[in-house]
């Protein structure tokens, strides 16, 4: 018997698709349209998500407004519109203060030189026991997110825990919770 080459060819074609099979199982749940909207709507949602950094990148699976927060504005839909003589004296209050980020470093002139700067007041905020014991029940709740499929183990292995009480009983999910608690 002589070896041949095919061989492996067909090996790295079954685990090429072995692993398409695998990554459609895991968007399936995601992928379905609402059967309400047209292919435009569709694409105009998507176009605005965007823009708005809202779709999940890479290998954490953080969007690039969590990433990248001083690239995007904040929500400023739940005020009034604000005059121009309002936001010019909101930026020369940051720039005092040294607030305003540097375009290369997207650090602050406080984050930089902070002895240039008065002392801020910090909150004194959660312990490290705290932290810990949260991060715990999230684990044990499986919402943390895994960094390579962004993806929670109940989202993984939903028969691994115990479903979550809902309107019909279905497992729901809380869509941020790994990212706020893994941190």
């Amino acid at each position: 018997m002589r070896p041949t080459k095919s061989r492996g060819r067909h090996v790295g074609r079954a685990a090429g698709t072995a692993l398409a099979i695998l990554a459609l199982a895991a968007l399936g749940g995601t992928a379905q349209a609402d059967p309400g909207k047209t292919r435009a709507q569709v694409q105009a949602e998507l176009i605005a998500a965007e823009q708005a950094g809202e779709m999940p990148q890479g290998e954490t699976g953080n969007t690039l407004r969590e990433t990248f927060p001083w690239l995007y504005p904040a929500d400023t839909s739940a005020g009034p519109p604000r005059t121009r003589a309002q936001v010019r004296a909101e930026y020369d209050a940051a720039l005092a203060d040294g607030d305003v980020r540097d375009g290369l470093a997207g650090l602050t002139p406080h984050e930089l030189f902070p002895a240039d700067y008065p002392a801020r007041s910090s909150d004194p905020g959660k312990t490290r026991t705290q932290v810990r014991a949260e991060l715990a029940a999230a684990q044990r709740a499986g919402t943390v997110r895994d960094g390579l499929a962004g993806l929670t183990p109940r989202e993984l292995f939903p028969g691994d825990y115990a479903p979550r009480a809902g309107a019909a009983g279905t497992l729901h999910t809380v869509a941020n919770a790994g990212a706020t608690a893994g941190h």
